[in-house]
């Protein structure tokens, strides 16, 4: 610590403006890692989601189009034969790309650090019931898109007869629901998570400059305690010695400016008693006018 007044004042702030860094230090390391989190979830956990809920869309919609094009080819416009044609194969590649962006994603989530374990897994497990379920799911687009072809073509009992086949895939509908829950029980428990440590960090911030706060009021009432005491000891000792009372020397606790200003008074006290002595001796033989007269020059 410094000697002066200012010195001490500057390293009382400096102590203040370092706590409070430390807090701000601590805060933004926790607001980093939930930035992080919210990162992952609008890079994975959203769009492997979407893409899920998407594929069930789809699907349906190809299953639609196939029984169109089974009970209701022989009434159909041609022209709307054509859409449901065009709309099929439009449809088998949209399911072909939203499998692929969503096993892609869960490999690459389960992999990336930045999303915890618990996730990691989860995004493990759904890479494995994608790939399963794609592979089944093809089968039932080969069948719908088949019939739909057998229906453009004219072909009304080959069609119905392939739609009928359809009925082997009827268990996608509970897999796809299994799936799409475990998808959003993925970005919930995210979500959940990540509300969870930002009230964290509200409440761990508050607690951080709280502390820096208390800890910043100690070093202040330290600096300006010695300060004040040193302060009202000089005082006190000065109002003795106006009244004419002599006191001991006063303790030098610091080498500031208080320091220096109790080394003059001790001084000051000191000379002082040296001519009230020099009274005493020769005041009981001289006239004391004579005394103080001598003794001030």
């Amino acid at each position: 610590m410094g000697n002066s007044l200012r010195a001490k004042i500057m390293t009382g702030v400096v102590a203040l403006l370092v706590l409070f860094a430390i807090a701000l230090t601590i805060t933004l390391y926790f607001v980093k890692d939930s930035g992080e989190e919210v990162r992952g979830i609008a890079e994975y956990h959203v769009p492997i989601m979407a893409n899920i809920n998407a594929l069930d869309v789809y699907t349906y919609e190809l299953e639609i189009l196939a029984h169109d094009m089974s009970a209701q080819l022989r009434v159909m416009d041609p022209n709307k034969i054509q859409h449901h044609l065009a709309r099929a194969k439009e449809l088998e590649e949209i399911i072909n790309r939203l499998f692929a962006e969503a096993i892609d994603l869960c490999e690459k989530g389960s992999n990336d650090a930045r999303n915890d374990m618990e996730d990691r897994l989860l995004m493990a497990k759904l890479f494995g019931s994608l790939k399963n379920l794609n592979e089944q799911t093809m089968g039932f687009v080969k069948a719908a898109t088949q019939t739909v072809d057998l229906g453009s073509k004219g072909k009304a009992a080959e069609a119905q007869a392939s739609f009928l086949k359809m009925e082997e895939y009827s268990n996608l509908d509970p897999i796809y629901e299994k799936t799409r829950q475990a998808s959003n029980k993925l970005i919930l428990d995210s979500t959940s998570e990540t509300a969870s440590n930002i009230f964290t960090i509200i409440w761990t911030n508050l607690g951080i400059f709280a502390v820096a706060g208390i800890l910043g009021l100690f070093v202040f009432l330290i600096i300006t305690g010695r300060m004040q005491t040193a302060f009202h000891r000089l005082t006190v000792a000065f109002h003795k010695t106006a009244d004419g009372e002599l006191t001991d020397p006063l303790p030098i606790t610091s080498k500031d400016e208080i320091g220096e200003l109790t080394d003059s008074f001790n001084q000051m006290v000191g000379q002082l008693k040296s001519k009230e002595k020099l009274r005493e001796a020769f005041g009981q033989f001289l006239d004391p006018r004579i005394v103080a007269n001598i003794v001030d020059n």
